[in-house]
C-alpha cells in the first residue's frame, strides 16, 4: 500500500476490498484500524467516503498513537472547503496572515530537514514558484525543524530564502503544527484566491492542481 502512489480508482477499491476483507476474516486483529486509515489517504477526492474509512478506523482502533492520527485526518478533512486561518511571525522577522494573499493560489509547503521526501520537495517547489507569475501564486513554508540555522540553510540551498517560513523549534508538537492536524511530511496544501484552503494533499500533479484552481478565478 505504501507503494501504491495515486493508483489508479481500480486499483484502489481492490486495496479497499482486500483491508475490508482482513478486517472481517480477522476482527480482533488491531492492525485493521491502521490498514483502514491508510487506504482511507487514498480517497483524498472522495471526502465522504474517507471520512466514513476513518470514523471506521476510529472504532477499530485500540492504541492512542492510531487514534491520534485518525484523529488528525479527521481534523484535515473538517477544514477542506473552509477559509484557512493561518497567522504567524515569519522565521524572516515577518507578521504573516494568509488573508493577506486574497486572489492568489497559495502552497502551503510542510518540510523538515529531517525528512528526506520533503527535502527533495523544496526543491520541486521552487520549480513550481518559478512556473507561476508573483501576482497570482504564492508560496508559505512551514518547518518541523529543531534548529533555526539548519532550516535556513535548507531553505537558502533551495532557492526559497524570500519565502515566508514558520518556524518555532517544536518539531512535531507545535501548537501550529497540532491545529492543522499534520502528522506526515511532506505534506503539501493548496489554497484557492478566496482563501479556501482546497487541497490536502498536492504531492503529486500540483502544477496541474494549482492551474485548475486558477481557471476557477477568470
Amino acid at each position: 500500500m505504501h507503494h501504491a502512489v495515486n493508483p489508479d480508482s481500480e486499483t484502489r477499491d481492490a486495496l479497499l476490498s482486500y483491508v475490508q476483507k482482513f478486517e472481517k476474516d480477522y476482527p480482533a486483529d488491531h492492525r485493521s484500524a491502521d490498514l483502514l486509515a491508510e487506504v482511507a489517504s487514498l480517497y483524498d477526492d472522495q471526502p465522504k467516503q474517507k471520512r466514513e474509512l476513518l470514523n471506521e478506523a476510529f472504532q477499530n482502533a485500540d492504541s492512542d498513537e492510531t487514534k491520534q492520527r485518525i484523529n488528525d485526518d479527521l481534523k484535515r478533512l473538517d477544514m477542506l472547503g473552509k477559509p484557512l486561518d493561518l497567522k504567524f511571525d515569519s522565521a524572516q522577522g515577518d507578521a504573516v496572515d494568509i488573508a493577506s494573499f486574497r486572489g492568489k493560489v497559495v502552497l502551503v509547503y510542510f518540510f523538515a530537514a529531517w525528512s528526506s521526501p520533503s527535502v527533495q520537495g523544496l526543491v520541486e517547489v521552487k520549480g513550481i514558484e518559478d512556473q507561476f507569475p508573483k501576482a497570482k501564486f504564492q508560496v508559505i513554508g512551514i518547518s518541523l525543524d529543531k534548529t533555526k540555522e539548519g532550516m535556513q540553510a535548507l531553505t537558502t540551498k533551495a532557492g526559497l530564502k524570500d519565502v515566508p517560513i514558520f518556524f518555532d523549534g517544536k518539531g512535531w508538537e507545535s501548537p501550529l503544527v497540532r491545529s492543522l492536524g499534520i502528522n506526515a511530511l511532506p505534506t503539501v496544501w493548496l489554497v484557492d484566491p478566496q482563501g479556501n484552503l482546497r487541497v490536502l494533499n498536492a504531492v503529486n500533479n500540483t502544477e496541474s492542481l494549482i492551474r485548475e484552481l486558477m481557471r476557477e478565478d477568470q
